[in-house]
């Protein structure tokens, strides 16, 4: 899947080339695809964003399950 998909040291750099203010790993274990433990990504994605110097609040990743609800939003003119 990597001709559609990033790594976790690829996305904190992605994050860092566009000056994001914030980013969401949002599906990150959604399906079974390699043979690594289920929360190797999390180790891999902390050890990228430390290494950057990234906060926790810049770029986290949600939990499993987690549903984070937004304000609903009027479309603009």
């Amino acid at each position: 899947m990597k001709d559609q998909h990033i790594n976790t040291a690829q996305a904190v750099q992605v994050h860092t080339t566009l000056g994001a203010k914030c980013s969401v790993g949002v599906h990150w274990g959604s399906y079974n695809l390699t043979d690594e433990s289920p929360d190797q990504s999390v180790r891999d994605f902390a050890q990228a964003r430390l290494a950057s110097g990234l906060r926790k609040k810049d770029f986290f990743m949600m939990k499993i399950g987690v549903a984070w609800p937004l304000p609903a939003r009027t479309a603009q003119p």
